[in-house]
């Protein structure tokens, strides 16, 4: 058994992989300073695996405390995936691969394997919304980076005083424009994430002459999903599944 784990900057996922499959999965939120308290609860019914391969992307502070709480409970070494300038058929377009981010590369690597002769737009809807396009040779053509949903909401509470704390119950999808400001502002962020990662997907599949596949995960997938007026895959596990490719590989 092998234990996939993927530490975003507000939550961590994690598989236990065999088998050519996920068996069991999980997700928690963490305070940094709390991380290594949170792993006694989480995993404290995890036997020892074989090995533990990570993404991560909160910084070296959680990755301390996880690689500490690893040493102590498990007596083994914890693999710290880093981006390649080009592995697994993936080509990486930044001049210093390990600028770019890791849960990104894992991405591009997981829909790679997936689909490895079409052109892709790969999306992850997070703390920041990020889209990568591959095309069908597996080159990294680039990205672009945009806050993410619950980002641009905490933006303008911050900001602008009488929008105040916004919620986190969105409306009905089919709500489109709102009468009042705090579903105002969860209306407009999720369209304007639904509209960039149409116009990500228009604007690749027209520079590449041929339809791109759009994958999309994150956390909050599910709250742009419904206003996507095209073809799609949802793929809720894209980092771990990039982790999967590295577990099979043995790199």
């Amino acid at each position: 058994m092998i234990l996939l784990v993927d530490i975003g900057n507000s939550r961590t996922k994690w598989s236990l992989w065999q088998d050519g499959a996920h068996q069991r999965t999980g997700v928690f939120s963490y305070e940094p300073l709390l991380f290594a308290r949170t792993l006694d609860f989480e995993w404290r019914g995890i036997a020892a695996p074989e090995r533990i391969l990570v993404s991560n992307v909160a910084g070296p502070g959680v990755a301390d405390a996880l690689y500490l709480w690893v040493q102590n409970r498990w007596k083994i070494h914890t693999e710290f995936a880093k981006s390649q300038k080009q592995a697994y058929g993936v080509t990486n377009s930044y001049a210093r691969a390990d600028r770019l981010g890791v849960d990104r590369w894992l991405g591009m690597v997981a829909v790679r394997r997936r689909f490895p002769n079409s052109p892709v737009c790969v999306v992850d809807c997070g703390t920041a919304i990020t889209i990568d396009i591959v095309d069908s040779s597996g080159a990294h053509l680039g990205g672009m980076i945009a806050p993410g949903i619950a980002t641009m909401c905490a933006s303008l509470a911050k900001s602008a005083a009488e929008v105040g704390k916004v919620h986190d119950h969105f409306p009905d999808p089919s709500l489109w424009i709102a009468t009042d400001t705090q579903n105002g502002v969860m209306v407009g962020t999720r369209t304007a994430a639904s509209a960039m990662i149409e116009r990500a997907a228009h604007e690749a599949s027209s520079r590449l002459g041929q339809n791109v596949v759009v994958i999309v995960s994150g956390g909050d997938a599910p709250i742009v999903m419904p206003l996507l007026t095209i073809s799609y895959e949802h793929v809720p596990h894209l980092i771990l599944d990039g982790l999967s490719v590295m577990a099979e590989t043995g790199k």
